[in-house]
């Protein structure tokens, strides 16, 4: 567990998609909720207690001030031009399996302005704002660009109704996995982008290409972490899970805001990081994912509930 705080003066920027997950519960019951894996990172950073800027895509309607105020009352704020930059905000049809997993089907526009990176610590970005254009070029010029000075992670989150072919996918992940000093992926991302690879493989592989750090979850059976030649895994947090939706990223969050908290973003951004420096981070960030997994919709923790989870 991470006792220490988020630097003062320190800010993050996540960049990419926030919509509304409908979802549709084993019961037959429907709710709405603000989600997008970019907006969830940038809310579960903020709930921890760092300092967040989120751009995005929103329509001036009703579902954009939705996902406004939720991202408002975690202490998120938007940057210039994410509000009105498209006509109607983008929605997720998120449909819970027996084990708590979820599918989707999207609806959604992705084409945000160039979004301003300078002054910032940490910048995120990944999943659908990483593949779709016209929008996913603009993210990788803006995180190319942030690179140099700032901690830039990337996760890869993969939808394969939305990315196109595998081959293009491999070709863009790698792009981002390039520039930044931070990857993440699911074990389900990992096989369907190297389906002759094993888990292990993949992260060291991917390690070994790029110079970054490779962290690879595994649902209940914990994680992967990749640095330099050296794999190491963590374990899961035992848990009844109500749902997943979100807990991916509320590991991601939890994971960035303890290498910062713990001053190891320095190491990362010079590419060197040995595996083991960031086990304490991975189960801060498994705590938070646990938690988040545990309770229904994308309800990332403060970090007073982190640190009750935890028994301290």
């Amino acid at each position: 567990m991470t006792e220490a705080n988020w630097p003062a003066g320190a800010r993050a920027l996540s960049i990419g998609e926030a919509l509304v997950d409908v979802v549709h519960d084993r019961a037959g019951g429907v709710a709405e909720h603000p989600g997008g894996s970019p907006l969830n990172v940038a809310v579960g950073l903020a709930r921890l207690g760092a300092t967040v800027q989120l751009a995005s895509c929103l329509g001036d309607d009703e579902h954009g001030a939705m996902v406004r105020r939720h991202a408002e009352a975690s202490g998120v704020t938007l940057a210039r031009g994410t509000l009105g930059a498209i006509a109607r905000t983008s929605t997720a049809q998120a449909t819970l399996a027996a084990d708590g997993g979820a599918s989707y089907e999207f609806a959604l526009e992705w084409r945000p302005a160039p979004p301003d990176v300078t002054g910032f610590d940490v910048v995120h970005t990944g999943s659908i704002a990483a593949y779709l254009e016209p929008g996913a070029a603009t993210v990788l010029d803006a995180v190319a660009e942030a690179a140099p000075g700032a901690l830039v992670s990337f996760d890869a989150n993969i939808r394969p109704t939305l990315i196109g072919s595998r081959d293009a996918a491999v070709a863009r992940v790698a792009e981002f996995a390039r520039v930044a000093q931070l990857v993440k992926m699911s074990d389900e991302d990992a096989t369907w982008l190297s389906p002759e690879r094993s888990a292990e493989q993949s992260a060291a592989a991917l390690a070994a290409e790029t110079g970054a750090v490779v962290v690879i979850t595994r649902g209940a059976e914990g994680g992967l972490l990749a640095a330099g030649s050296e794999v190491l895994g963590f374990p899961a947090f035992p848990i009844t899970p109500v749902d997943t939706v979100g807990a991916g990223d509320s590991f991601m969050a939890g994971f960035l805001f303890a290498i910062v908290a713990e001053g190891l973003a320095p190491a990362l951004r010079r590419r060197a990081t040995d595996a083991g420096e960031l086990l304490d981070a991975a189960r801060f960030a498994a705590a938070c994912a646990a938690i988040t997994a545990s309770r229904s919709g994308a309800d990332l923790p403060s970090r007073d509930e982190v640190r009750a989870f935890l028994g301290d």
